[in-house]
Order: structure tokens, then C-alpha cells, then sequence
């Protein structure tokens, strides 16, 4: 690497973050070089968005950090307060300061938090361990069994709802970080990493990387890949239903998605399920247009033409709500209207598109205390109230 900065020019420096993290081998997937009159179309697995670091925004890389860690050993241990002693109990601290009252919103329906889930899956997924159970039908493990990543919350006995379902604690694993993961580049200290892609690129229905795009599609006319049951197109079954959902019996759906938590529950599913259907109605109408594209062309454009959609929804529709158009507009996440032939042109070279590990795991959570706490299922009804209006 010495002998490259000898050399460099200004371009080179440019690059040497990219340089520095492909010197990793043996055990880091290779990244395609970028060029940026190669195609027209987004990489499944983000890379090459940037062209400054190909890197930036791409799976199994850490979270930004808007300030350092702070761990109890300094690398990995939980946190402990100034005193030495453990954190307060989560879930006590939780009752405390918010309480357990429902207050209904007058205003907003629940598809808009349901809206901010999608979004939240579509950009960010800490990296997880699956299979450990730290705590097991609500039931403690004595402390030499318990796996070593958990870190179950023990449920006070005054707690005002769940000692009534006889849950004795609340699971909590902790997650994969960079020191197990050397793709991630070296750190000091533990750092988590996300799954998925840091873009607004419905990874959610397209997935992260090519080989699970491929195994969502038809390969034939763009489409995606569904099953027709009762009149209409869903999702496919997911081979692998009875680990990776709670399933009651045989008759319960699992859908095979770009994201396995769209089967967290029946208002995700919806969202996943439209996405999914625009873009074969999409690819049908391109097909009929444009009789001479292949299978390839047919689904590239079709999923340009849904993420240019979903994108529009994101900033124009539904942000809005909770940042105010104004407020978007002095900082830059809105423009004005461009007049006729004209174009907005405010990327910048250098910035990270990664997601912050404050705003994937703290601040865009904001939506679960928007999270209702009992769903009924309705057939035929029809939409009343002021919501609808």
C-alpha cells in the first residue's frame, strides 16, 4: 500500500479507501469494478452506487457512527452506568417512562406506520444470529446454560401486563458484529453491521445480492416470481416456512420474499405483496410495448421504473407527514419544482450513504410506539372516518 501512495495523483487518494478494503482476500466476496457508462440500472447489492467508494451502502458493512461506541471493556461488554454497576432493566424503565396506555390517533391510520416499517426494512437489517433461544415460551434458562450471546431482560414482578401471561423474561440476542466478520474492515471495537442495502431500492422485493434476485424471479417477460391461489397472485411458499416462521400448521402462508420479515405481520405482508404485483403489472404492460426486449431489459426497467415510484412515494407523500414539506425543503431532502428541460444536481461525491447506527436501531423507531397492540380481521367494511376523507 506504501508503494501505491508514492504514486498516487489526486484520484488515486480518491480511491484508496476502495483500494484498502479489496486488500482483504481469501475471505471477502469480490466487488465488481464500476464503471459508470457499463449500465444504466441500480446493482442488486448496492455496490457502485458510489463511485468515489463501491462499498458505500452495501451489505454486511457497519452502521456509521454519529458518536463512539461506548462499551463497558471498551470493545464488546454491555455498557455499565458511571457507578460500575449494570444498566437498568430495559423493560422497567420502559413501563416507567411511557406506561402502558393505548391513545388512539385521531389523525393518522395505521398503514402509515406500517408505510415507515417497510421503509426501515428496506434500509437497514441488523445482522442476526438465528436458532438461539434466550428465552424460551416467556421461561428463564439458568445462567450456565444460556447461550453467550444472550442478554435476556428480566420482567420486574409489579410489571403491569406480562406476569399475567406467566413471562418470566424478554428475549434479546445480541447481534453479529465487525469482530467477527473481517470483511468489515478492522475496528477497535464491536461494531454492528446491516444485512441489506442502505438505498431506497426495494431490496425488500428484490433482495441483496444477484444470486437471491435470481432465485425470486420467473427469468422469462421480467417477471417476478408468484403462485396463484383463489383468483390471485401471491407470493411464493417459502421452502423454508417451518424455521423461519412461526408456523400453527400446514395451512399457514410463509412467503419467499427479498426480505424474511415481511412475514412479521398481515399489514407488512400487504405492502410487500403490492410491490411485488406492480412490478409484474409493469414488465407486462413493457412487454406488450416494447415487443423486441428480452427477459433481462423487461425486469431491469420494470424494477427502475417501481423504485422511481416507491421513491416518490417516500419523499413526496409520505415523509411530509412527520419532517413537514417545509422543513424538507430548507434542507434539501425536497426541491422545488425544476422548470422544463431542467434538472436538480446536488449529488455529492463523498457522501456516505451508509446508515447511521443511531438512526437504524434508535431514531427510526420511532414508529413502534405507533405499533397497535390488537389487529382485527374485517371482511367487506367500508372505510369510514375522517382518515378516509
Amino acid at each position: 500500500m506504501y508503494a501505491i501512495v508514492q504514486q498516487c495523483t489526486v484520484w488515486c487518494f480518491i480511491l484508496l479507501p476502495y483500494l484498502a478494503i479489496r486488500t482483504v482476500v481469501g475471505v471477502c466476496p469480490v466487488v465488481a469494478s464500476c464503471d459508470e457508462g457499463t449500465t444504466p440500472y441500480r446493482t442488486m447489492d448496492g455496490s457502485c452506487n458510489s463511485l468515489y467508494n463501491p462499498l458505500y451502502g452495501t451489505p454486511y458493512r457497519p452502521y456509521r457512527r454519529l458518536v463512539p461506541a461506548r462499551y463497558g471493556d471498551g470493545v464488546f461488554e454491555p455498557a455499565r452506568m458511571s457507578s460500575g454497576r449494570p444498566m437498568p432493566n430495559a423493560r422497567q424503565l420502559s413501563v416507567a417512562l411511557f406506561g402502558e396506555t393505548e391513545v388512539q390517533d385521531g389523525r393518522s391510520t395505521i398503514i402509515n406506520m406500517q408505510f415507515g416499517q417497510l421503509v426501515a426494512h428496506d434500509m437497514s437489517f441488523t445482522a442476526d444470529v438465528f436458532g438461539v433461544k434466550c428465552c424460551p415460551n416467556g421461561k428463564r434458562i439458568p445462567p450456565d446454560l444460556l447461550p453467550p450471546r444472550c442478554m435476556p431482560l428480566e420482567v420486574p414482578p409489579d410489571d403491569p401486563v406480562l406476569p399475567l401471561e406467566d413471562i418470566q423474561c424478554m428475549s434479546m440476542l445480541r447481534t453479529k458484529t465487525t469482530l467477527e466478520y473481517p470483511c468489515a474492515t478492522n475496528y477497535g471495537t464491536a461494531e454492528q453491521l446491516s444485512s441489506v442495502t442502505a438505498y431506497l431500492d426495494l431490496s425488500i422485493v428484490y433482495g441483496n445480492s444477484v444470486e437471491q434476485t435470481a432465485s425470486l424471479r420467473q427469468h422469462r417477460g421480467g417477471l417476478m416470481s408468484v403462485e396463484h391461489r383463489h383468483g390471485q397472485d401471491w407470493p411464493p411458499h417459502n421452502p423454508n416456512a417451518s424455521r423461519l416462521c412461526q408456523m400453527r400448521d400446514g395451512t399457514d402462508v410463509c412467503y419467499l420474499t427479498g426480505d424474511l420479515r415481511s412475514n412479521q405481520s398481515p399489514h407488512l405482508a400487504i405492502l410487500q405483496i403490492a410491490h411485488l404485483l406492480e412490478h409484474n403489472r409493469l414488465a407486462s404492460e413493457l412487454s406488450i410495448l416494447n415487443p423486441c426486449w428480452d427477459d433481462e431489459r423487461l425486469f431491469q426497467e420494470a424494477r427502475r421504473i417501481n423504485i422511481g415510484k416507491y421513491q416518490s412515494i417516500v419523499y413526496n407523500d409520505w415523509l411530509p407527514i412527520y419532517l413537514g414539506r417545509e422543513n424538507m425543503l430548507a434542507q434539501g431532502l425536497l426541491h422545488k419544482e425544476a422548470g422544463a428541460g431542467e434538472f436538480i444536481r446536488d449529488y455529492n461525491l463523498l457522501e456516505d450513504a451508509t446508515v447511521s447506527n443511531a438512526f437504524g436501531t434508535a431514531a427510526f423507531r420511532y414508529f413502534h410506539n405507533m405499533i397497535v397492540g390488537q389487529l382485527e380481521l374485517r371482511v367487506g367494511l367500508p372505510m369510514v372516518g375522517e382518515a378516509f376523507r
